[in-house]
């Protein structure tokens, strides 16, 4: 539980807005992590990123 834990707070907080949810995927099933914590963590964004990424599309 602890290292999806630590790896979905790291990717949610990292400026991949738009992958995040394809990424973590791809990482629980390669290091078989918690997957329902892992991919719930990613609706936690960054909100000073999220801000400029948005704007900039």
């Amino acid at each position: 539980m602890v290292p999806a834990i630590l790896l979905g707070l790291f990717i949610a907080f990292m400026p991949l807005y738009g992958i995040q949810l394809i990424t973590v995927l791809i990482l629980a099933l390669i290091l078989k992590v918690n997957l329902p914590i892992i991919v719930g963590l990613q609706f936690i964004s960054n909100p000073i990123t999220l801000v400029p990424i948005y704007v900039a599309n």
